[in-house]
């Protein structure tokens, strides 16, 4: 069912503050996703915020080590209490954490993110689908950072994102003062974002 990003938090915390609670979070790049695992721990926002001293952080596109499996399994034979949050987390490896965190005596809870599912996760994994932001509100956050940057383009900048609040901030950076982008075609755009202002290299 549809929940407002405070709800999906406020239920998150409550499956992670329980030992052997399973959690698995998905959505688009860009979204947010690392971003609203750290909310979780954040007593700024909403409830219930998760003890930062109980999180394990790592993120699979860094090459950690030790490996995920191998730290899990460690903490859960020390009965050691910690949520376990593993980003860039494949399928295949949520498996293997989950069944380490669920398993008798462990004291661990988890939270993996990804930006795919499957439908063969392990029973008892609750999923969280983080959906793009609203047109509206990657306006919002534009007239945030960038004050000088018209409503126009603010518009047309937030249309061509798709919801993506990295795309469209890394777009607004390429926009001139007093420039206009409202009659660009996306091709025009997209080749913006690519080269960030940069030229593209003549081909000699």
């Amino acid at each position: 069912r549809s929940l407002s990003a405070l709800e999906g938090l406020q239920q998150i915390r409550v499956q992670l503050s329980r030992e052997q609670g399973v959690v698995r979070l998905i959505g688009l790049s860009g979204v947010g996703k690392t971003r609203l695992a750290q909310a979780l721990f954040d007593e700024r926002l909403g409830e219930g915020a998760l003890d930062p001293s109980l999180a394990v952080y790592t993120n699979l596109s860094h090459g950690p080590n030790p490996p995920p499996v191998a730290m899990a399994s460690d903490l859960a034979a020390q009965q050691s209490r910690a949520i376990l949050i593993v980003d860039n987390c494949g399928q295949e490896l949520h498996r293997q954490l989950s069944e380490v965190c669920k398993a008798s005596g462990s004291r661990l809870s988890l939270l993996t993110v990804e930006f795919d599912i499957k439908d063969d996760l392990p029973e008892g994994t609750d999923v969280f689908d983080l959906q793009p932001s609203s047109d509206a509100l990657i306006e919002k956050i534009l007239e945030h950072r960038f004050p000088t940057l018209s409503q126009v383009n603010a518009q047309s900048v937030s249309r061509f994102a798709g919801g993506n609040a990295r795309v469209a901030i890394a777009l607004a950076g390429t926009i001139r003062s007093g420039e206009s982008v409202a009659e660009l075609r996306d091709a025009e755009l997209f080749g913006r974002l690519f080269h960030q202002r940069n030229h593209p290299r003549s081909e000699e």
